[in-house]
């Protein structure tokens, strides 16, 4: 046993001892690291790491962007034999030199890359990764991360993108079942007979508002009243009473256009930076630079950012319509696919309060809308001569730091070519980007730039339609024994230019309880919306109601109670309930047991089957529903004609005051109000006619005979007759 031991001692110990320190020098002598990384964005940072062979490294940090300016971040450091032993096993283990060159996700637009070239044992090998993880690549930058001075590490985001689904916010219960019969049956009849509840009883129908807008959309924007208005808009009820229960067609066969030219971007924010703060800084930095420009024909092409908040979520929520914007702090803002007009949906991740990040937003905006990056990026090779790694061509090119200072030159107009081409040579800088030629001040190539006329144009040029359809819009049933209804959620309906489109589920509730509940295929008209109904106390209560029920969320199909409160409104149904009284006073609506008005409103446009603007005789507007003579505008109207006898009896009392300048005796005081009444039975047939041609004038214009023009054209006809009347007394006094 001591003989075995002994062997042991004196042969296989010293073996190990010296495999041991052979092994520690195993890095070959020509060793040499260069690593590169940072962000792909615009002005953003890069970081330099290089590795000698005998241990000496250097680390830089500046923007690629901004060459001749000093590094912002700067040092040396030395590593140990032991240092240099692990980081080469690493490359051994990892099979480095049979790596793959380059390695991407192309569908990633900004964020960060990773790059290592290293020199052994006579080789020379070069390995990039854009936005992807590859793991034998990440494990030997993990290595020389650990090893390295703390702030002298490598920095880039190889983080998987989280996967999402789209989905309707009604979609988390796509069905509600009563558990117990709903208000009384005869609120539910859609045949004149009283439903029987056996079971269950569905209220919810199938939604389809995927197909609502996309995430980014360019559109003339115009109402459901204009639409309307216009003739392009068809209304059907799809057999219910509360949910989606409207379908909705608009034609834009024809191209409509409007006022108001809109870019719309909708965000929805999560993750541990959401905040309302956080959101409406982005959206302010969005809005404040894409706004207000102007098409090359005039036309003002207005930008608006459309903002969900999700504070608690961990992943994207993924409403329907909406890209999905992580707020976190990042090392470099990006969006992992590159958006386009009028269709699908992008996500990302953004540092809401980095540097310039008024301009990283609308930089960011800019993918959302389609738009590529539009600068070049140069690498440094070992041998001292660049790359050109990306650009619009030309991509591969290898050029020597004189070339490329030559034609960076014309793009750093403050800094000379010898300049450039001093600082391209520095060991420490190896890596140069510049806007593509004819991109220089572009937002899209540099963060100091602007957005481009040529863009805004491209934009502009894609315009569809947008019809807003807004929480207090009314549909009136065209039969006068079924409900009416009041929409109770904001939708943004997009129509492609040249398009029919047809949107099956609009968000709406009953406002008439008792009536039956409308067919399939039911169709509606367009009624005044509730903000402008005057003379009405429900009016403004209901209105309250449906806005907070739609920033709430308060209007699918399961959220029954929120149809209970607006019956309690609109009907005095459910006084006294308390699940209704709680809904009311959430929304600031607090009415005890105070019996409203609100009327039963009838269709006047009944007969009609093509979707019209009405006023129910039963309501009183305050404002032009436009396309439909209003009282205020029948006022505007008498107003004219209070004029027009005002000066005529001016004109008369003239005349008047001539004749007794002129000697003649005329009885009575000064100043009269001239009245004939055997003249003014003569006139009034003439007046009767032209109402006769007044209401012929409304029919063709307006389509229908309201309650507000009866009114109208009831106090018009006596002030025409005196207008008649005093131009045949002017007549006759011009004869005496």
């Amino acid at each position: 046993m001591k003989r075995y031991t002994y062997h042991f001692l004196t042969v296989f110990l010293p073996a190990l001892f010296f495999t041991g320190v052979i092994h520690a020098q195993a890095f070959p002598p020509d060793l040499e690291i260069v690593g590169i990384s940072g962000s792909l964005a615009p002005d953003g940072q890069t970081y330099v790491l290089q590795i000698q062979s005998n241990g000496d490294g250097l680390y830089a940090k500046y923007r690629s962007s901004e060459p001749v300016a000093p590094p912002e971040e700067t040092s040396t450091f030395n590593l140990s034999n032991a240092e240099l032993e692990s980081i080469w096993q690493s490359i051994v283990n990892n099979d480095f030199f049979n790596l793959n060159t380059f390695t991407t996700n192309p569908d990633i637009e900004d964020r960060t890359f990773a790059s290592l070239t290293i020199r052994g044992n006579g080789q020379e090998y070069e390995v990039t990764t854009e936005n992807i993880a590859y793991l034998p690549f990440d494990n030997i930058i993990g290595v020389i991360n650990s090893i390295t001075p703390t702030g002298n590490q490598l920095i880039y985001d190889n983080s998987p993108l989280t996967a999402f689904t789209t989905r309707d916010v009604c979609d988390t219960a796509p069905g509600f079942l009563f558990s117990s019969p709903p208000p009384p049956s005869d609120k539910f009849s859609n045949t004149g007979e009283p439903l029987t509840f056996a079971g269950n009883y569905s209220m919810s129908a199938s939604s389809t508002n995927s197909e609502v807008h996309a995430g980014t959309t360019v559109a003339y924007r115009i109402s459901l009243q204009e639409a309307v208005n216009r003739g392009i808009a068809t209304l059907e009820g799809k057999g219910g009473f509360y949910g989606d229960q409207v379908s909705i067609t608009i034609d834009n066969s024809a191209n409509q256009t409007g006022n108001d030219l809109e870019l719309t971007l909708y965000l929805e924010f999560w993750g541990a930076e959401a905040n309302s703060a956080n959101a409406q800084t982005v959206k302010s930095n969005i809005e404040n630079i894409w706004s207000s420009n102007t098409t090359s024909n005039g036309q003002t092409l207005n930008a608006k950012v459309e903002t969900r908040l999700s504070t608690t979520a961990t992943s994207p929520p993924g409403t329907h319509g909406f890209h999905q914007i992580e707020l976190k702090d990042i090392e470099t803002s990006f969006v992992s696919s590159l958006g386009s007009i009028n269709s699908g949906v992008s996500s990302g991740s953004w540092d809401p309060m980095g540097t310039q990040a008024n301009k990283v937003h609308a930089h960011e905006a800019g993918h959302l809308f389609g738009l590529e990056d539009r600068y070049e990026d140069y690498r440094k090779q070992m041998d001292g001569t660049w790359e050109k790694v990306k650009g619009a061509n030309n991509i591969g090119t290898i050029y020597t730091s004189a070339q490329l200072s030559v034609l960076l030159d014309p793009k750093y107009p403050n800094h000379t070519a010898a300049d450039l081409e001093a600082w391209l040579n520095q060991a420490s800088n190896k890596r140069v980007t510049a806007p593509q030629d004819g991109s220089e001040g572009d937002l899209m190539a540099e963060l100091s730039g602007s957005v481009q006329q040529s863009d805004i144009d491209a934009i502009a040029a894609q315009a569809g339609l947008v019809v807003e359809i807004r929480p207090g819009d009314i549909l009136i049933n065209k039969n006068g024994n079924e409900q009416n209804f009041a929409i109770t959620r904001s939708v943004d309906m997009f129509i492609p230019a040249g398009q029919q489109k047809t949107l099956d589920g609009l968000w709406v509730a009953c406002i008439d309880a008792h009536k039956s509940i409308p067919r399939l295929g039911a169709l509606f008209d367009y009624g005044p919306p509730l903000d402008i109904w005057v003379g009405n106390q429900a009016a403004p209560l209901l209105l309250q109601l449906l806005q907070f029920v739609d920033e709430q969320e308060l209007f699918c199909s399961f959220n029954f109670e929120t149809q209970r409160a607006i019956w309690r409104l609109s009907d005095n149904d459910y006084i006294g309930n308390t699940g209704v009284e709680n809904l009311l006073q959430d929304a600031g609506i607090n009415i005890g047991n105070q019996m409203l008005n609100f009327p039963r409103m009838t269709n006047p446009n009944a007969g009609n089957p093509i979707t019209s603007l009405v006023i129910p005789p039963q309501v009183a507007v305050g404002s032009s529903v436009n396309g439909i003579p209003t009282m205020t505008e029948w006022g505007i109207f008498l107003f004219i004609l209070l004029i027009c006898i005002l000066g005529l009896v001016t004109i008369y009392n003239v005349r008047f005051s001539m004749q007794a300048s002129a000697g003649l005796t005329i009885p009575g005081p000064h100043f009269r109000m001239p009245f004939d009444k055997g003249l003014l039975r003569k006139v009034l047939p003439h007046a009767l006619w032209l109402s006769v041609v007044g209401v012929i004038v409304i029919l063709w214009g307006w389509g229908e005979i309201v309650a507000n023009d009866i009114i109208g054209m009831g106090l018009s006809i006596p002030l025409v007759a005196y207008i008649l009347h005093l131009i045949f007394l002017l007549d006759k006094k011009n004869e005496d």
